[in-house]
């Protein structure tokens, strides 16, 4: 599956460990959450009329509202989200560990 536009196709880090070690699955969640892009589309036009090429690259880890205009969508019955590259939070340095509180 290609995106078209500044769409980007993630896949949502399904679930977390409390400090306690309970696990917290990502629908019961209500703050920003992590993804790995899997796809991105070529980029879109400004309204200005430029150009501008999608930023994110496939394998990134980002940071993303939870409640965020999302597209659920289903690749190889595994659960992925379409965001527009403009709602994503921030892109994770590769071997940064990160911890999102809201």
């Amino acid at each position: 599956m290609r995106p078209t536009q500044d769409y980007v196709l993630i896949k949502p880090h399904e679930e977390t460990v409390s400090k306690g070690g309970i696990v917290i699955p990502d629908t019961a969640q209500k703050k920003a959450t992590m993804a790995t892009v899997v796809a991105v589309g070529p980029g879109a036009h400004t309204e200005l009329g430029y150009f501008r090429e999608t930023l994110v690259k496939p394998g990134e880890v980002v940071i993303y509202p939870r409640h965020s205009r999302t597209t659920d969508v289903f690749v190889d019955d595994v659960k992925h989200f379409l965001i527009r590259e403009g709602d994503l939070l921030a892109v994770v340095p590769a071997g940064t560990r990160v911890q999102v509180h809201a």
